[in-house]
């Protein structure tokens, strides 16, 4: 398995898709990967020890939700682990169909949104922090 934050996408390789694949979605897996190896700063093969290749995106769905068990809790922020467990989920509703209009809706609502917030926050209380200390120290 490729760690995603590291490869060259031009000579990538590509997971075996089947038709009775558990998620449905490979680049929403794949971003819910990603997203957790952001977290985890490092590639779900390093996290996990793997000895064996991952092929398939059943295989990589399987890592990635076992990886995301075992660091969910760690995952101090709430938006940034809903937005992992939004990306991992085998079924979610997309509304009026699964269009490709629905599907950029669901991801922007569900995934895109909740990071947003959270890094608006999480810089927010920085810039509060930093504004603080520099009164403090002046």
């Amino acid at each position: 398995m490729r760690p995603f934050l590291r490869s060259d996408c031009a000579n990538a390789d590509v997971l075996t898709v089947g038709p009775d694949s558990f998620h449905g979605y490979p680049e929403i897996l794949e971003l819910g990967v990603i997203l957790l190896e952001i977290h985890i700063g490092q590639s779900l093969d390093s996290y996990l020890d793997n000895e064996t290749e991952v092929t398939t995106e059943d295989e990589l769905f399987a890592a990635a939700c076992e990886a995301f068990q075992c660091e969910k809790q760690n995952i101090m922020s709430l938006g940034f682990r809903s937005a992992i467990a939004k990306c991992l989920e085998v079924s979610f509703d997309l509304g009026n169909g699964s269009s490709s209009q629905a599907t950029r809706k669901w991801l922007f609502s569900e995934v895109i949104e909740p990071i947003e917030l959270e890094m608006q926050r999480s810089f927010s209380v920085c810039s509060e922090a930093s504004k603080i200390l520099y009164r403090w120290t002046d």
